[in-house]
C-alpha cells in the first residue's frame, strides 16, 4: 500500500500543479502571511518534490525495530507459499503477491539487514522468489530484465 501511495504521488502531476496553483492564489490574496502557514506550505512541497519518500520513511523507521527482518521474511515467506501453490483467485491478488514479495525484499535489504544473508540464514529462499520475476520466453511482461533495461529475453 505505501509503495502504491509513493507511486500514485509520484505519477499524478495534478497533486502537484494543485499546490502550485493553492500557493499563488493564497499570495495572491495574502492568505499566507503567518508563519504556520507558510511552514506548512513549505512542508508540503518538499514532500511532493521528494520521490518515493513514504518507502524511505518507512525503511528508517522499520530498521530501528530490533527483529523486523524477522516479521518481513516470514510474510514474504507465506506469499511465497501462496504464489507457488496458486492459493489465489483473481489476477489481482496473485499481482498483490508479487507486490509484496517485491516491496518486502525492498524493505528487508538496508544498514541493519541484508536480504543475501537472510538467503545464507535459509530464512528466504531468493532463488526461488527469482524465478517468480523472471520474464517468460514468449516476452509478455517486464520482470527483473525490463527493469535493469535489459532485452525482453532477459540477455544483452
Amino acid at each position: 500500500m505505501f509503495a502504491v501511495l509513493d507511486e500514485l504521488k509520484n505519477m499524478k502531476c495534478s497533486v502537484k500543479n494543485d499546490h502550485s496553483a493553492y500557493k499563488r492564489a493564497a499570495q495572491f490574496l495574502r492568505k499566507m502571511a503567518d508563519p504556520q502557514s507558510i511552514q506548512e506550505s513549505q512542508n508540503l512541497s518538499m514532500f511532493l518534490a521528494n520521490h518515493n519518500r513514504i518507502t524511505q520513511c518507512l525503511h528508517q523507521q522499520l530498521e530501528v525495530i530490533p527483529g523486523y527482518e524477522e516479521l518481513l521474511a516470514d510474510i514474504v515467506n507465506i506469499c511465497v507459499d501462496y504464489y507457488e501453490n496458486k492459493m489465489y483467485l483473481t489476477p489481482s491478488e496473485k499481482h498483490m503477491l508479487l507486490k509484496v514479495m517485491g516491496f518486502g525484499l525492498y524493505l528487508m535489504d538496508g544498514n541493519v539487514s541484508n536480504i543475501y544473508k537472510l538467503d545464507a540464514k535459509k530464512r528466504i529462499n531468493l532463488s526461488k522468489i527469482d524465478k517468480f520475476f523472471k520474464v517468460s520466453t514468449c516476452g509478455w511482461g517486464w520482470g527483473w530484465a525490463g527493469a535493469k533495461g535489459l532485452p525482453l529475453g532477459g540477455k544483452n
